[in-house]
């Protein structure tokens, strides 16, 4: 007798399978399976697929503040490699100055909509500020940054880096990328 196994439909919605089988005498018998698709999950298969990226960062202001307030601000975009968008977080200073040589820092900040990401396929990782150009521009003398991201219980520092400056944010110089290795 032979036995024979049929794919008959594939959907976006879920996947429907048709199993068919054919016996000695032709005669068929179906039964239909459907499942449905989940969010992509993380290679890490101990973490959820349902829990979302938290990152904490220490950021060290030199000689030149950061301004704050609602145009001179931090946005942080995270690419992955195999993702066809970033994951952006927007005013990461919150709007606050941050005044010469000091340090401030971001703790367990979770970034929504992100638990299909997997931390490990990270890529690189850009600062931007937001100020514009001009002569009364603001300048930012960024001195230390250190990022670290975490989902379900696993831990990966991105970025460690300490300059004098690491970077100089000027109207004409507002990203800096970060290669993750």
């Amino acid at each position: 007798q032979s036995k024979r196994y049929e794919l008959s439909n594939y959907n976006t919605r879920g996947i429907l399978f048709r199993f068919i089988y054919e016996g000695g005498d032709n005669i068929r018998q179906g039964i239909s399976y459907r499942a449905e698709l989940k969010p992509a999950a993380n290679n890490n298969s101990n973490v959820p697929a349902t829990v979302n990226l938290v990152i904490s960062a220490v950021f060290g202001t030199g000689g030149d503040n950061l301004e704050g307030g609602g145009s001179n601000n931090i946005n942080l975009i995270i690419r992955f490699k195999n993702a066809a968008r970033p994951v952006s977080v927007t005013n990461l200073n919150r709007s606050a100055k941050w005044e010469n040589n000091t340090v401030k820092t971001i703790n367990n900040k979770e970034i929504p909509g992100t638990a299909g990401y997997d931390i490990n396929d990270i890529e690189k990782v850009e600062l931007r500020h937001t100020g514009g150009g001009g002569m009364f521009a603001d300048n930012w003398n960024m001195d230390k940054f250190k990022l670290t991201i975490t989902k379900g219980g696993q831990t990966r520092v991105l970025v460690d880096e300490v300059g004098s400056p690491i970077h100089r944010f000027t109207g004409d110089a507002r990203k800096k990328e970060f290669l993750v290795e």
